[in-house]
């Protein structure tokens, strides 16, 4: 395996269950829509609050302005709406131009799951568990995972799965996780299929290596967007382990789980790139993958020593493409989008390139 994961801290935040703004909707009509719900967040209402924090956040209807989104989260929050508490701690953990706060994001995470909010106790949970924001306590994090399963809460489910699998705040039982990841895989729980995955491909961690069967949850998985579940199955079509192998789906995994903000697979689209695996030779595409992957990991000797090879062959023009293409990259997909996604999915950084 090319990398680990662990539970992650916090899942995306949803605010509604459907969609504020139906999609056929007119520009014009979206804004008399915010316009109406501005007036009945002035006048107190709650739900409008939290719309028009919502509004803004993601520019439906108005101008984004992250600032203005936390102005009308803050009052809804304050004012003690549970959701509005998570919308807010979820702007501490991951918005701009808010500071970047995590124990401001735990407070507000708790008071929220005090209220029996089950999305921000297992949010309490994460933070719990990893560290983040509050004092490392994995067994106060199972414990907060435990309350939100109770609830049917499918992320604290996969999240009590991983705690069993890896006896983290809990003694290891792996039939306790299978069990809560399977309930959390009923509900399309992209850490659970991914985890159903996972222990089935070579995890040592009481389960028989099946690597169609790890194919199967993966592609899963993979159909849901998680970025580790892609990686992982791009591994097995490169090695023809449980899929026939087919270096151009290989490719196509790779690429996927690259553009979902996990640099894990960074590596892997520089060999591709460079030997021609499923897609054209590209030494200038290979050389700025390469980069990015030296970029991700500074300690890595074995990737330093390859750019350093690479480079010495490659001629100037060529560099200064790869360059350039690199800098796109990561104008898009940022290292705090990367952390983001490493939060969200739990995925740590590979220990080393893997051979392929």
């Amino acid at each position: 395996m090319q990398y680990r994961c662990f539970a992650r801290a916090l899942c995306v935040f949803v605010l509604i269950t459907g969609t504020l703004w139906a999609q056929d909707r007119s520009l014009s009509s979206r804004a008399v829509e915010f316009r109406r719900l501005l007036s009945q967040a002035q006048q107190g209402n709650l739900k409008a609050q939290l719309l028009v924090g919502e509004a803004y956040r993601t520019g439906e209807g108005t101008s984004p302005d992250p600032g203005e989104s936390v102005r009308w989260f803050s009052r809804a929050a304050n004012a003690g709406d549970p959701i509005a508490q998570a919308a807010l701690a979820t702007a501490y953990l991951y918005e701009s131009p808010v500071k970047h706060d995590p124990a401001q994001a735990f407070a507000w995470y708790l008071r929220s799951a005090v209220a029996g909010f089950p999305l921000s106790m297992n949010a309490v949970g994460s933070m719990y568990f990893e560290g983040v924001g509050v004092r490392h306590d994995e067994q106060e994090g199972v414990r907060w995972f435990q309350r939100a399963a109770a609830k049917g809460y499918p992320q604290a489910e996969a999240n009590l799965g991983f705690a069993y699998l890896s006896g983290r705040g809990i003694p290891a039982d792996p039939q306790q996780a299978l069990k809560w990841f399977k309930k959390a895989a009923k509900k399309k729980d992209r850490l659970a299929l991914f985890h159903l995955g996972y222990i089935h491909d070579n995890c040592n961690c009481g389960f028989s290596n099946d690597p169609a069967l790890a194919a199967s949850w993966y592609q899963k998985a993979a159909e849901v967007g998680h970025p580790a579940a892609e990686n992982n199955l791009g591994v097995l079509y490169a090695k023809g382990a449980g899929v026939p192998q087919d270096m151009a789906k290989a490719f196509f995994y790779f690429t996927r789980s690259a553009e979902h903000d996990n640099p894990d697979a960074y590596w892997a689209l520089y060999r591709f790139h460079w030997q021609g695996l499923g897609t054209p030779v590209d030494r200038v595409k290979a050389l700025s993958w390469l980069m990015l992957a030296a970029e991700e990991s500074p300690k890595n000797s074995k990737m330093a020593a390859e750019l350093a090879a690479r480079r010495e062959e490659t001629d100037k023009a060529d560099i200064e493409a790869a360059s350039r293409i690199a800098a796109a990259w990561r104008a898009v997909h940022t290292h705090d989008s990367i952390q983001a996604t490493r939060f969200e999915f739990g995925i740590i950084p590979a220990d080393g390139p893997a051979d392929r």
